[in-house]
């Protein structure tokens, strides 16, 4: 078992701690998530089916709320503005989603109280994932803008992470990349460092969003290529914008199927006709996580891959 998921342990009390570590050992490569709800038994995802482990006693408020105080080192106000983005990120770069009833203020969610629901999201990194990939994204060895589309779970953000890794830290390669990481899921940052690796040459800045973490980037620190997860929203296309212009490239993921259904995004028309991107990597799950669909050429709308490639 990795040592970071023998430190998940810890933060469940001794009754149920054995059944999550009978997962953690049993399903070491396919176990995603451990969701613990009040009055109910604890549940696994396990290679995208949820498992009810009814074995095991229900979950009462009392025990929830001791692996909540475990989570937060009894001190519910050090994570309050975590609370605010509804999770809350531990060592190792798990994220630990949280359900309860939102406190509001001017429309705003200061906090969370009366916690029913968290659901510990494992952070696994995969190596290697990148390198069948890698070689169609570049021309003449420069490296080109990419979107990496696919559905929900089928594996992008582990691909985006592995490009990353490569681009910034690997002897073939030599780029300064600049990760925006607004939802920690890239770098896994405890404390603001990074729990996963993303290579030598990459700089990361955590919890900001998109549109203000790439203009501060490419001012503050001269990356080759700006690197984040699911663009799309109005106010990227400015820093796309000025990404263009300080001739800076970008590595992106977005939710979709197919470059149809990317065209229909809001703003994704216009996105595309900056002519910034010039590869579209698209994803699926049909022959396991990670199935690469298609390459495609943005500026000429053909497949530079030919037939599917599972990674």
């Amino acid at each position: 078992m990795e040592n970071s998921f023998t430190q998940i342990l810890m933060y469940f009390p001794s009754d149920i701690r054995p059944y999550v570590e009978q997962m953690l050992t049993k399903h070491p490569e396919t176990l995603e998530e451990i969701r613990i709800r009040i009055n109910r038994p604890l549940s696994f995802l396990i290679a995208g089916k949820e498992i009810h482990n009814l074995g095991t006693t229900v979950i009462d408020k009392e025990t929830l709320e001791k692996i909540f105080h475990i989570i937060t080192n009894y001190s519910y106000y050090s994570v309050e503005q975590e609370l605010q983005n509804g999770y809350i990120t531990i060592p190792g770069g798990h994220r630990i989603g949280i359900c309860g009833k939102a406190v509001v203020e001017q429309g705003k969610i200061k906090t969370l109280v009366d916690i029913n629901s968290l659901n510990f999201r494992l952070a696994r990194q995969k190596k290697g994932v990148a390198d069948k990939v890698l070689p169609y994204l570049f021309n003449n060895r420069e490296f080109l803008s990419t979107i990496i589309l696919s559905p929900p779970n089928c594996g992008k953000t582990t691909l985006l992470r592995d490009i990353i890794r490569n681009l910034a830290g690997t002897a073939k390669y030599h780029y300064k990349v600049a990760v925006i990481d607004e939802r920690s899921e890239l770098g896994g940052c405890y404390k603001g460092i990074p729990q996963l690796d993303l290579g030598l040459r990459s700089d990361i800045v955590d919890g900001c969003p998109k549109r203000d973490g790439m203009i501060m980037m490419i001012r503050a620190m001269s990356p080759h290529i700006v690197a984040t997860d699911e663009l799309g929203k109005k106010e990227d296309v400015e820093a796309l914008e000025y990404a263009i212009t300080a001739g800076v490239k970008v590595l992106t993921t977005v939710h979709g199927h197919d470059l149809h259904d990317l065209k229909k995004k809001p703003y994704f028309d216009h996105i595309l006709h900056l002519k910034l991107f010039k590869r579209l990597v698209i994803m699926s799950n049909k022959k396991g996580m990670g199935t690469i669909e298609d390459i495609y050429s943005l500026e000429t709308g053909k497949s530079v891959l030919g037939g599917v490639l599972n990674v």
